[in-house]
């Protein structure tokens, strides 16, 4: 099985300096000082600051949190309570989130929901190198209509839903992406769109996959069957394959389980909305290349 090359250069390269943690809240007073009690209210203006560096941690308390993200100190973006309850709001016609850094420490996003493109301009997240993780990418059918444009990087435990292609690896030879663990699904064309480089796709739950020669274990080919995402309620509804679907060798779930593919962890207690009495279906049917 091959180990993707972010993996392996993060165990070669120890931190500069000790790593600082920051805070940011959007309910604070801005634009705060990013410590816990006088906490950061703004993403972008958190990674400008010169005092956060590369191997620093920012934990964002949950809120709505609007500017386009370029991620390029190699620092972590780590949503406290997940994408349910933190969400990126673009503000300007490009990339929302671009993640830029194919050295460790890599630039990592992790637990928001990410809202698509404002316009015809630019992808949902453009992965130049870095790692986006637990993200909820429900509509990505603004800008260019791609959920996650890959290069470099990696992209573990992420739903990706409804765009014109959910992950894109395009014509470059020296792509080098590893997507696992993730649900990429009900994209119009493909929901993963591979042309040329590497590809390690694993422990995903996939509709239709596009190109060859790529490297491929244990994925799903079916419905990952959320309880009703005509209205944008992505939890896992009982019989999901998405359940215990993700890489063994992974730390477990909350509840000691193997974990599950995609941004939300499956809840047995979950009590889905009145109008969802019976799980939804995605508009697409897999298709298995």
């Amino acid at each position: 099985m091959r180990r993707h090359a972010l993996s392996v250069l993060v165990l070669l390269a120890p931190l500069a300096h000790a790593q600082t943690t920051w805070y940011v809240d959007a309910s604070g007073d801005p634009p705060g000082s990013g410590t816990a009690e006088d906490p950061y209210t703004s993403i972008p203006y958190a990674l400008e600051q010169s005092s956060t560096q590369v191997g620093d941690l920012l934990l964002v308390a949950p809120g709505v949190y609007p500017g386009n993200l370029d991620v390029w100190k190699g620092v972590t973006i780590r949503a406290t309570a997940g994408p349910l309850h933190t969400r990126i709001v673009p503000t300007k016609p490009s990339d929302v989130v671009t993640l830029t850094r194919n050295a460790p420490p890599f630039s990592r996003l992790e637990g928001f929901t990410i809202d698509d493109p404002l316009t015809d301009v630019g992808v949902t997240v453009y992965l130049q190198g870095g790692e986006l993780a637990g993200c909820l990418l429900p509509e990505n059918d603004g800008g260019a209509g791609i959920g996650v444009e890959a290069i470099v990087g990696l992209v573990d435990g992420c739903t990706i839903l409804n765009g014109r292609l959910g992950v894109a690896i395009g014509g470059l030879t020296e792509n080098d992406v590893e997507v696992k663990n993730s649900i990429v699904w009900g994209n119009e064309e493909r929901d993963i769109d591979f042309f040329q480089g590497e590809l390690w796709l694993h422990h995903c739950v996939l509709g239709v996959v596009g190109g060859c020669c790529y490297d491929s274990d244990h994925n799903v080919f079916a419905d990952p069957r959320f309880w009703h995402p005509a209205e944008g309620d992505f939890h896992l509804a009982p019989g999901s394959p998405a359940i215990d679907a993700g890489d063994p060798s992974d730390p477990p779930d909350d509840d000691g389980s193997v974990r599950d593919a995609g941004a939300i962890p499956y809840d047995p207690t979950y009590a889905p909305p009145p109008e969802a009495t019976a799980p939804g279906s995605s508009r697409r049917k897999a298709v298995c290349p």
